[in-house]
């Protein structure tokens, strides 16, 4: 393949990085501590099926089931456009990182339906993990710059889904009028500049924190120790990830592309909705609505994907715009099943795609 500049593509990396046995040990620990912890994945099942058992009692498993069966097929390929965007633009956000800018664009965009399906499906949101793993595994990245990687994007995720929740709120508050439009854009206004001023401050904040960090174990006689040490040099990782980023480039390049991805996300949720008999819900109403079960969704109680968590914050985003909880139940339900389909399409097509393509060069 080749890289964007043109040149030759380095060859894939499948094995981990020489010489760095304390980040596999570092690697080892991460796992065993997100995947060990009974206490809180024994809440993690207790409060999703409690979710779930609550909304589909006052919800109609049945109306969920009809919606999915008879969602408009056109409705359903505009959806899938929109959803192949979110991936394209993820794809492209991840090798605007130094890091990453050579690995070949299929075997990028496996990665990203590998991890996002893995998200979906894996408890507690370790899935996140599975792309600090997936990096290391195929492209020889180093755990530090991978959690700096998915650090950077979810801070961007953070600022897009604010700007467009907080754009589509402002927008609605306007068709309604009324004397306290003012007070809203301002406070608005002040949300944003506020979230900006915490993407700029993150950098000196880790930097701070990281000589707090290296100070306390040397004072404690720590510092040889052969795990901490790794967790020392992972941090540093970050924080160079974290410098790279604050570039006035790169920082609007990530921007854009976050923007572009929630354009997807929204626009796949509103093509499901009006495939799905409620094509009535504006863009604005739809980005307000789904805001909801986005926010809900990245708690980290789930038992498996956002499942219960998603369809509380759904049902109650829509419900501000007259939709009934028990259509906010249901098409909470089957947005969530349809966007679940499609991530099995991408991530089976795409693996595939970069096995055979593999196969062949060689």
């Amino acid at each position: 393949g080749r890289g964007p500049a043109g040149g030759q593509v380095a060859p894939p990396m499948t094995r981990p990085v020489a010489g760095d046995s304390a980040g596999d040990s570092l690697w080892r620990a991460i796992l065993a501590r997100a995947l060990r912890s009974p206490v809180r994945l024994i809440l993690s099942i207790a409060v999703t099926v409690g979710l779930i058992a609550f909304l589909l009692r006052l919800g109609d498993p049945q109306q969920i089931y009809n919606l999915l069966a008879s969602a408009r097929p056109q409705g359903l390929v505009v959806a899938l456009a929109t959803y192949t965007l979110v991936y394209l633009a993820r794809t492209w956000r991840f090798r605007l990182f130094n890091i990453l800018s050579r690995v070949p664009r299929l075997r990028m965009f496996s990665i990203t339906a590998l991890h996002a399906l893995s998200i979906m499906v894996l408890p507690a949101r370790t899935g996140e993990l599975t792309l600090i793993y997936l990096l290391r595994r195929y492209e020889g990245v180093r755990i530090g710059r991978g959690a700096g990687v998915l650090l950077v994007s979810r801070l961007y995720d953070l600022l897009a889904v604010a700007l467009f929740g907080l754009g589509a709120l402002g927008s609605y508050q306007l068709s309604l009028g009324g004397p306290d439009r003012g007070l809203i854009f301002g406070l608005i206004g002040l949300i944003l500049a506020l979230m900006v001023a915490g993407l700029l401050l993150i950098r000196p904040l880790w930097g701070w924190t990281l000589r707090l960090w290296r100070n306390g174990l040397e004072r404690a006689g720590w510092a040889e120790n052969r795990l901490l040490r790794a967790a020392t040099t992972a941090a540093l990782e970050v924080e160079a990830v974290l410098r790279e980023a604050s570039g006035g480039g790169l920082a609007l390049q990530l921007l854009l592309t976050s923007i572009v991805i929630w354009v997807g996300w929204f626009g796949t949720a509103w093509a499901l909705l009006g495939a799905m008999g409620f094509g009535q819900l504006s863009f604005a109403q739809v980005v307000i609505g789904s805001s909801g079960g986005v926010i809900t969704g990245v708690l980290p109680i789930n038992a498996v994907g956002n499942w219960g968590t998603m369809q509380a914050g759904w049902t109650a985003g829509f419900y501000l715009f007259g939709v009934s909880a028990e259509d906010g139940i249901a098409t909470g339900f089957a947005v969530q099943i349809y966007v679940l389909l499609f991530a099995v399409l991408f991530a089976l097509v795409s693996t595939l795609a970069a096995w055979a393509l593999r196969t062949r060069r060689a």
